[in-house]
C-alpha cells in the first residue's frame, strides 16, 4: 500500500508537538502497519515552545518533510564545516544533526494506545528494509507459501536497543540498533501463496485467505487481488473498533508533503532555532554554537537559546573567532522512484519531542 499525497497546501506541518506522530521507544514497540511505505527526507529542527502546564519554555525537536536542496542541506553543510575546522572532526566522517535524513513513512496503529487511532511514524531506513524483508520472506518448508503475511495483516514488534560494543559509539546512531519481526502466533503463517508477492499476478485472481475465507455477516466472501491492499475488506484482520476507525478519513499527506524553502522560512519566523539544544547525554548538539548562530542568522533564521533543565549542564567551549563559510551544494544521491529504501543514512537515531 503506497501512501498517497494530495494537492492541497499543507497548512501546518506537524502540530506542536504532534500527538499523531509516533517515535520508536527503547525496548519493544508493537505496531500494526496500515499504509506505506513512503520514502521521505526528514530534517530535525531544534526549537522551543511554551508549556502552559509547566509555565516554562521547553526545548523540542520538530521533524519537517523537506525537498532536495532545502535550507537544511545548506545549514547542515555549514555545521559540518565548523565541526571540521574547529572541533577536529574528520571531513569524510563528519555528520550534522541538521542534515536531512532518509526515512520510511507508515500509517500505523500503535498498540500502546488504549483505543485504536491512526498515527504516523518515520521509521529509520534499516527498519524499513527489515519490514520489507519479513513481508517478502518465503516459508522455509513450503516454497510456494509466504512465510508470514502482508504487513497490515498481523502486528509487528520492533525492538530498539543499545549495542554496548564500544566500536559502535562513533557510528551512525551511536550504537542504537533495531530488531524487527512479526509478533508470535501469526495465524497467517504459511497460508498465503508466495505468488501474491509477484507484481505480475493477475488482478482477477481470487484471494483465498486463512481457514480459508473471510466472513461478513456469517457469509463467506472471496477477495480479488486488488482488494488485498484494502484493509477495510479484511473482516478477519481487524476488530470491529479498528474497522470503524479505518472507515473514517485520514489524510496522510499531512505527514508526507515536503515544505518548500519559502514555507520553511515562513515557519522559522515564529519558531526560533534553539542553538542550545542538547542530546540525551547532556552535550550540546552544536559544540561551536556561537559560530553556527552567526551563520544561520545571516541566512535569516531567528536564534534563541533555551537550556533544558532535565539534562546535566555541559561544559561550554569559548568560541570568539569568526569563520567564513563558502557554501557549495552537495550533489544529492539520485534515486529511482521505485527505490523506496536506501541503506545509507545519516543516523539511525529517532528524535522524540
Amino acid at each position: 500500500m503506497n501512501i498517497g499525497t494530495s494537492e492541497k497546501k499543507q497548512e501546518d506541518n506537524l502540530a506542536f508537538p504532534s500527538k499523531d506522530v509516533v517515535y520508536l521507544e527503547m525496548g519493544k514497540n508493537i505496531h500494526r502497519l496500515l499504509e506505506g511505505p513512503c520514502s521521505l527526507r526528514i530534517a530535525f529542527y531544534p526549537t522551543t515552545y511554551f508549556d502552559k502546564k509547566k509555565q516554562e519554555e521547553i526545548s523540542v525537536t520538530l521533524p519537517f518533510v523537506v525537498e532536495k536542496d532545502s535550507i537544511f542541506d545548506k545549514i547542515g553543510i555549514i555545521d559540518k564545516k565548523i565541526r571540521v575546522q574547529h572541533c577536529g572532526e574528520q571531513a569524510d566522517k563528519v555528520r550534522s544533526p541538521l542534515s536531512p535524513v532518509n526515512r520510511v513513512g507508515y500509517v500505523i496503529f500503535n498498540r500502546k494506545d488504549a483505543e485504536p487511532k491512526r498515527k504516523f511514524i518515520y521509521y529509520p531506513n534499516s527498519v524499513g528494509i527489515d519490514l520489507r524483508n519479513i513481508q517478502r520472506a518465503i516459508h522455509p518448508e513450503k516454497a510456494d507459501k509466504m512465510r508470514n503475511c502482508f504487513l497490515f495483516m498481523w502486528d509487528v514488534e520492533i525492538t530498539k536497543y543499545f549495542d554496548e560494543n564500544p566500536s559502535l559509539k562513533k557510528t551512525p546512531g551511536g550504537g542504537i540498533r533495531y530488531k524487527t519481526e512479526f509478533m508470535p502466533g501469526n495465524r497467517w503463517e504459511g497460508k498465503l501463496p508466495a505468488s501474491y508477492l509477484s507484481p505480475t499476478i493477475a488482478d482477477e485472481e481470487l484471494i483465498y485467505i486463512l481457514s480459508a475465507k473471510s466472513k461478513k455477516d456469517g457469509k463467506e466472501i472471496y477477495l480479488e487481488k486488488k482488494d488485498i491492499f484494502n484493509p477495510q475488506n479484511f473482516f478477519s484482520v481487524f476488530t470491529k473498533e479498528e474497522l470503524e476507525i479505518l472507515d473514517t478519513e485520514f489524510d496522510s499527506s499531512d505527514y508526507t508533503t515536503a515544505l518548500s524553502n519559502v514555507e520553511l522560512m515562513e515557519k522559522f519566523q515564529t519558531l526560533k532555532f534553539n542553538i542550545a539544544a542538547r542530546d540525551k547525554n547532556g552535550n550540546y548538539k552544536f559544540p561551536e554554537k556561537e559560530r553556527l548562530a552567526k551563520e544561520i542568522i545571516d541566512l535569516g533564521l531567528i536564534v534563541g537559546e533555551v537550556e533544558s533543565k532535565q539534562l546535566p549542564q555541559p561544559k561550554e567551549k569559548a568560541t570568539d573567532d569568526e569563520i567564513n563559510v563558502d557554501f557549495k551544494p552537495e550533489n544529492p544521491d539520485k534515486k529511482e522512484i521505485s527505490d523506496i529504501f536506501d541503506d545509507k543514512e545519516e543516523s539511525n537515531e529517532d528524535l522524540p519531542f
